[in-house]
C-alpha cells in the first residue's frame, strides 16, 4: 500500500497545476477572453433592455393604467350604485308615507261617510218610528171612540154569560140618559 501512495505522489509532482505552467502567476489572468465576456455581457444587457425589458415595462405600465382605469370606473360605478340605492330608498320611504297618508285619508273619508249615512238612517228610523207611534195613537184613539158607545152593551153581554143575570151598569144608564 505504501508503494501505491508513492506512485501517486510521483504522478502529481510530474504534472504541475495549469496555473503554474503559464508563468507561475495568479489564478485569474486578464486576457482577451475576459474582455470579450465582459463586452458580451454589456451588449446582452443592452439588447435585453431594448428587446425584452423595454416592451415588458411598457406592457406593465399599460396594464397598470388599465387596472387603475378599471379601479376608477369601479369606484365611480360603486358610488353611483350607492347614490341610486339611497335615492331608491328615499323614494320607497316617500311612496310608503304617501300610501299611508292616502290610506289614512280614505279611511277618514269612509268613516265620515259612514257616520253621515248612519246619522241619516237613524234620523229616518226615528222619523219612521215617530210616524208609526202617532198612527198607533191615532188608531188607538179612533178605536176607543168607536168602542166607547158599545162598552155597556159588551159589559152586560159578558155579565149575562158569566153570571146568567142582567146587571144594569151605572155607566150605561148615565150614557143612555145623556143621549
Amino acid at each position: 500500500m505504501t508503494e501505491h501512495n508513492e506512485i501517486h505522489t510521483a504522478t502529481i509532482e510530474e504534472n504541475p497545476a495549469p496555473h503554474q505552467e503559464a508563468g507561475g502567476g495568479s489564478l485569474l489572468e486578464i486576457d482577451g477572453t475576459l474582455i470579450f465576456i465582459a463586452a458580451s455581457f454589456v451588449l446582452f444587457t443592452i439588447i435585453m433592455q431594448r428587446v425584452f425589458y423595454g416592451p415588458l415595462k411598457q406592457i406593465r405600465e399599460t396594464r397598470d393604467q388599465h387596472i387603475n382605469g378599471l379601479k376608477h370606473a369601479g369606484e365611480q360605478l360603486l358610488s353611483e350604485a350607492e347614490r341610486l340605492n339611497t335615492e331608491y330608498t328615499e323614494k320607497i320611504k316617500t311612496a310608503r308615507k304617501k300610501a299611508s297618508d292616502n290610506t289614512t285619508a280614505v279611511i277618514s273619508d269612509a268613516n265620515q261617510e259612514k257616520a253621515k249615512i248612519l246619522g241619516e238612517r237613524k234620523q229616518q228610523v226615528s222619523e219612521f218610528l215617530n210616524i208609526e207611534r202617532l198612527q198607533i195613537k191615532e188608531e188607538k184613539a179612533k178605536s176607543m171612540q168607536e168602542l166607547t158607545p158599545h162598552i155597556n152593551t159588551y159589559a152586560s153581554d159578558i155579565c149575562r154569560k158569566i153570571l146568567d143575570e142582567d146587571i144594569l151598569l151605572a155607566i150605561g144608564e148615565n150614557n143612555e140618559r145623556n143621549r
